[in-house]
Protein backbone atom coordinates (compact mmCIF):
# COMPACT_ATOMS: atom_id res chain seq x y z
CA UNK A 1 0.00 0.00 0.00
CA UNK A 2 1.31 3.47 -0.83
CA UNK A 3 1.53 6.17 1.73
CA UNK A 4 -0.13 9.57 1.16
CA UNK A 5 3.32 11.16 1.15
CA UNK A 6 4.32 9.08 -1.90
CA UNK A 7 1.27 10.25 -3.82
CA UNK A 8 1.73 13.96 -3.14
CA UNK A 9 5.53 13.94 -3.48
CA UNK A 10 6.55 11.65 -6.33
CA UNK A 11 10.24 10.82 -6.62
CA UNK A 12 12.19 13.38 -8.66
CA UNK A 13 12.96 12.54 -12.27
CA UNK A 14 16.61 12.13 -13.22
CA UNK A 15 18.00 15.15 -15.08
CA UNK A 16 18.19 14.89 -18.86
CA UNK A 17 21.63 14.30 -20.28
CA UNK A 18 22.30 16.22 -23.49
CA UNK A 19 25.20 15.75 -25.91
CA UNK A 20 26.00 18.63 -28.20
CA UNK A 21 26.11 17.77 -31.87
CA UNK A 22 29.29 19.11 -33.43
CA UNK A 23 27.50 21.69 -35.52
CA UNK A 24 26.70 25.30 -35.07
CA UNK A 25 25.59 27.80 -37.60
CA UNK A 26 24.87 31.43 -37.11
CA UNK A 27 24.56 34.81 -38.64
CA UNK A 28 25.36 38.30 -37.55
CA UNK A 29 23.04 38.28 -34.51
CA UNK A 30 21.79 34.69 -34.50
CA UNK A 31 23.04 31.22 -33.61
CA UNK A 32 21.60 27.71 -33.65
CA UNK A 33 22.80 24.45 -32.13
CA UNK A 34 21.55 20.86 -31.90
CA UNK A 35 21.59 18.72 -28.77
CA UNK A 36 20.94 14.97 -28.50
CA UNK A 37 19.11 13.35 -25.60
CA UNK A 38 18.18 9.69 -25.18
CA UNK A 39 14.78 10.10 -26.82
CA UNK A 40 14.81 13.42 -28.71
CA UNK A 41 16.80 16.11 -30.51
CA UNK A 42 16.68 19.67 -29.19
CA UNK A 43 17.41 22.67 -31.39
CA UNK A 44 18.23 25.94 -29.67
CA UNK A 45 17.99 29.01 -31.89
CA UNK A 46 18.68 32.51 -30.71
CA UNK A 47 18.18 35.86 -32.35
CA UNK A 48 19.64 38.68 -30.30
CA UNK A 49 18.06 38.25 -26.86
CA UNK A 50 15.29 35.82 -27.92
CA UNK A 51 15.75 32.04 -27.70
CA UNK A 52 13.62 29.34 -29.28
CA UNK A 53 13.64 25.67 -28.20
CA UNK A 54 12.28 22.93 -30.48
CA UNK A 55 12.19 19.23 -29.59
CA UNK A 56 11.76 16.38 -32.04
CA UNK A 57 11.12 13.02 -30.38
CA UNK A 58 12.57 10.02 -32.18
CA UNK A 59 9.26 8.14 -31.96
CA UNK A 60 7.53 10.99 -33.84
CA UNK A 61 10.15 11.49 -36.55
CA UNK A 62 8.86 10.55 -40.01
CA UNK A 63 11.77 11.72 -42.17
CA UNK A 64 14.93 13.80 -42.30
CA UNK A 65 15.01 15.72 -45.58
CA UNK A 66 18.32 17.00 -46.92
CA UNK A 67 18.40 19.45 -49.84
CA UNK A 68 21.35 21.08 -51.51
CA UNK A 69 21.94 24.79 -51.05
CA UNK A 70 23.36 27.02 -53.76
CA UNK A 71 25.29 29.34 -51.39
CA UNK A 72 28.56 27.52 -51.96
CA UNK A 73 28.19 27.78 -55.72
CA UNK A 74 27.47 31.50 -55.42
CA UNK A 75 30.56 31.98 -53.22
CA UNK A 76 32.73 30.05 -55.67
CA UNK A 77 31.36 31.93 -58.68
CA UNK A 78 31.63 35.30 -56.94
CA UNK A 79 35.14 34.53 -55.71
CA UNK A 80 36.35 33.34 -59.12
CA UNK A 81 34.79 36.34 -60.88
CA UNK A 82 36.36 38.76 -58.38
CA UNK A 83 39.76 37.09 -58.72
CA UNK A 84 39.67 37.43 -62.51
CA UNK A 85 38.34 40.98 -62.52
CA UNK A 86 40.47 42.48 -59.74
CA UNK A 87 43.51 40.41 -60.76
CA UNK A 88 43.29 41.85 -64.27
CA UNK A 89 42.87 45.39 -62.93
CA UNK A 90 45.77 44.97 -60.51
CA UNK A 91 47.98 43.60 -63.30
CA UNK A 92 47.14 46.51 -65.61
CA UNK A 93 47.74 49.12 -62.88
CA UNK A 94 51.00 47.46 -61.88
CA UNK A 95 52.29 47.29 -65.49
CA UNK A 96 51.27 50.83 -66.49
CA UNK A 97 52.68 52.66 -63.50
CA UNK A 98 54.81 52.13 -60.46
CA UNK A 99 52.80 50.15 -57.91
CA UNK A 100 51.18 52.53 -55.47
CA UNK A 101 48.39 52.24 -52.96
CA UNK A 102 45.76 51.52 -55.65
CA UNK A 103 47.69 48.56 -57.06
CA UNK A 104 48.32 47.10 -53.61
CA UNK A 105 44.66 47.54 -52.73
CA UNK A 106 43.55 45.73 -55.90
CA UNK A 107 45.99 42.86 -55.20
CA UNK A 108 44.64 42.65 -51.64
CA UNK A 109 41.05 42.36 -52.94
CA UNK A 110 42.19 39.72 -55.45
CA UNK A 111 43.85 37.61 -52.74
CA UNK A 112 40.87 38.02 -50.38
CA UNK A 113 38.51 36.84 -53.15
CA UNK A 114 40.77 33.89 -53.87
CA UNK A 115 40.85 32.97 -50.17
CA UNK A 116 37.02 33.15 -49.99
CA UNK A 117 36.68 30.78 -52.94
CA UNK A 118 39.25 28.34 -51.56
CA UNK A 119 37.65 28.29 -48.09
CA UNK A 120 34.17 27.74 -49.59
CA UNK A 121 35.52 24.79 -51.59
CA UNK A 122 37.43 23.35 -48.61
CA UNK A 123 34.47 23.49 -46.18
CA UNK A 124 32.34 21.29 -48.42
CA UNK A 125 28.88 21.24 -49.93
CA UNK A 126 26.19 23.29 -48.25
CA UNK A 127 22.75 21.88 -47.55
CA UNK A 128 19.49 22.49 -45.71
CA UNK A 129 18.05 19.91 -43.32
CA UNK A 130 14.42 19.48 -42.31
CA UNK A 131 13.00 17.16 -39.64
CA UNK A 132 9.50 16.00 -40.53
CA UNK A 133 7.03 14.78 -37.92
CA UNK A 134 3.33 14.07 -38.22
CA UNK A 135 2.47 17.65 -37.24
CA UNK A 136 5.30 19.91 -38.34
CA UNK A 137 8.43 20.35 -40.40
CA UNK A 138 11.38 21.91 -38.55
CA UNK A 139 14.31 23.53 -40.33
CA UNK A 140 17.48 22.47 -38.50
CA UNK A 141 19.48 25.56 -39.34
CA UNK A 142 22.45 24.56 -37.23
CA UNK A 143 23.40 22.02 -39.92
CA UNK A 144 24.85 23.69 -43.00
CA UNK A 145 27.38 21.23 -44.43
CA UNK A 146 26.84 17.81 -45.93
CA UNK A 147 29.53 16.19 -43.76
CA UNK A 148 27.75 17.50 -40.62
CA UNK A 149 24.51 15.88 -41.78
CA UNK A 150 26.24 12.57 -42.51
CA UNK A 151 27.73 12.53 -38.99
CA UNK A 152 24.38 13.38 -37.39
CA UNK A 153 22.47 10.74 -39.34
CA UNK A 154 25.03 8.11 -38.33
CA UNK A 155 24.31 9.00 -34.68
CA UNK A 156 20.54 9.30 -35.11
CA UNK A 157 19.79 6.16 -37.12
CA UNK A 158 20.24 3.62 -34.26
CA UNK A 159 18.43 5.90 -31.79
CA UNK A 160 15.45 6.35 -34.12
CA UNK A 161 15.28 2.63 -34.91
CA UNK A 162 15.34 1.75 -31.20
CA UNK A 163 12.63 4.32 -30.36
CA UNK A 164 10.37 3.30 -33.23
CA UNK A 165 10.84 -0.45 -32.79
CA UNK A 166 8.41 -0.45 -29.85
CA UNK A 167 5.68 1.44 -31.73
CA UNK A 168 2.67 -0.62 -32.82
CA UNK A 169 2.66 -1.47 -36.50
CA UNK A 170 -0.06 0.26 -38.50
CA UNK A 171 -2.77 -2.07 -39.68
CA UNK A 172 -2.51 -2.99 -43.31
CA UNK A 173 -5.79 -2.54 -45.18
CA UNK A 174 -7.29 -5.85 -46.25
CA UNK A 175 -7.89 -6.18 -49.99
CA UNK A 176 -11.55 -5.89 -50.84
CA UNK A 177 -13.07 -8.72 -52.87
CA UNK A 178 -13.86 -7.77 -56.42
CA UNK A 179 -17.44 -6.80 -57.10
CA UNK A 180 -19.41 -9.40 -59.10
CA UNK A 181 -19.91 -8.70 -62.79
CA UNK A 182 -23.32 -7.24 -63.53
CA UNK A 183 -25.63 -9.54 -65.47
CA UNK A 184 -26.11 -8.64 -69.11
CA UNK A 185 -29.29 -6.76 -69.81
CA UNK A 186 -32.18 -8.81 -71.25
CA UNK A 187 -33.65 -7.53 -74.50
CA UNK A 188 -37.27 -6.51 -74.15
Amino acid sequence: MTSPDTITNPPPLPPLQYRRVKSQNGGLLSTASLWLADDHVLQISSWGVQENYQRVYFRDLKAVLVTESSKRDLLLFGGATSVIFFGFLASVVTLLQTPGFGAWFLWFITLASLATAIIAQWRGRRCKVYAVTGLQTIYWRSLARQWQVDNLLAQLRPLIEAAQATLPKPEQPQPQPAAPEPAPAQPV
